[in-house]
């Protein structure tokens, strides 16, 4: 005979009223669970393959905040919710955004120092 998950009831209260919601215990089985970790673990292998192999340096941000995402929901995923927290503010927001500003003030001081030296090119002849 099979071991069933014993009947649980809840309350939940709102305001001043009371409510039961019933549980029957539905889990997810473990086997349907471990499939469910092993395809987010490779599809985050997958993941750190793309952003290690891409090129443009645009694509890898955009790449690692999207990284940064699969991992927090790793996190999540094996109980550890603080962390998941943790790093979607961090690795999946903040570091890309500071590597966008970065990018972004990197070519405006190429375009000034290119611009500068085509300009002193021109005045010396």
């Amino acid at each position: 005979m099979p071991l069933r998950a014993p009947s649980v009831r809840a309350s939940l209260a709102i305001g001043n009223r009371a409510m039961e919601i019933p549980w029957n215990g539905s889990i997810p089985e473990e086997s349907e669970m471990a499939w469910f970790g092993a395809g987010l673990l490779l599809l985050i292998a997958v993941a750190g393959f793309v952003l290690v192999r891409e090129r443009d340096i645009t694509s890898q941000t955009i790449s690692l905040s999207f990284y940064g995402l699969l991992l927090a929901l790793m996190f999540f995923f094996f109980r550890a919710p603080d962390v998941s927290l943790s790093q979607i503010t961090v690795g999946a927001l903040a570091l890309p955004l500071m590597m966008m500003l970065a990018l972004s003030r990197m070519k405006v001081h190429s375009a000034a120092n290119n611009k500068e030296q085509s300009d002193d090119g021109d005045s010396h002849e």
